[in-house]
């Protein structure tokens, strides 16, 4: 916009940003805790609090959610990994391998069936047989909740925050600049606004 004019933005203008970020910060955080990839990984969460508290302005944040390493989880491992490690009683007599949010279930239980049926497994006399089929167990409960979240996050969408509770945003700039009225004609005339100028001028 080309011209000169007489006014001074008024130092609420970095609290407007600053309430911005925040309402970001907690959309982020609310999207995070109902989405069916983010709220089955610690990991993500972290993420999301971790955003949240920088936002609000809060430096010493892992004394409320910890460091990351303590809730990231275990690294993913093959099914073929875990077969293995549960044939020789890695984990105990009758104790399934855990399982990981990131893991593919579906992929897990498919390779993990074939195992059972193996003849190299059967010859092997099937061997902590009741670890392996607890733990497909739980990766077929954790591939049904997955499918349920996905449901109610298309069910009930989170509308998007609007800064300001929804406020026009002609109104909210106006607001932010210090003893200036400015209406929205004076905003989008290529002339400045008369008001803007002291009397006899």
């Amino acid at each position: 916009m080309i011209g000169d004019y007489d006014f001074r933005l008024g130092a609420n203008l970095g609290t407007f940003s600053s309430q911005v970020r925040q309402q970001k910060s907690q959309g982020i955080l609310q999207t995070a805790r109902t989405s069916p990839i983010s709220s089955q990984n610690p990991g993500y969460l972290w993420e999301a609090e971790k955003t949240y508290y920088e936002s609000i302005g809060v430096e010493d944040y892992e004394r409320y959610i910890g460091p990351k390493e303590n809730v990231a989880g275990p690294t993913p491992k093959s099914q073929d990994e875990e077969n293995a490690q549960m044939t020789q009683f890695a984990f105990g007599v009758g104790v399934p391998a855990p399982v990981s949010p990131n893991d593919d279930h579906q992929g897990h239980i498919q390779e993990g069936m074939a195992y059972l049926s193996s003849q190299a497994y059967l010859n092997m006399g099937s061997p902590n047989r009741q670890a392996i089929e607890q733990h497909l167990m739980k990766h077929n409960e954790a591939a049904m909740m997955q499918q349920m979240m996905a449901m109610q996050a298309a069910q009930n969408p989170q509308p998007n925050p609007q800064p300001g509770g929804g406020a026009n945003t002609m109104e909210r700039a106006g607001a932010q600049i210090g003893n200036v009225p400015v209406s929205q004609d004076s905003l989008t005339s290529n002339q400045p606004a008369q008001d803007a100028y002291p009397p006899g001028v």
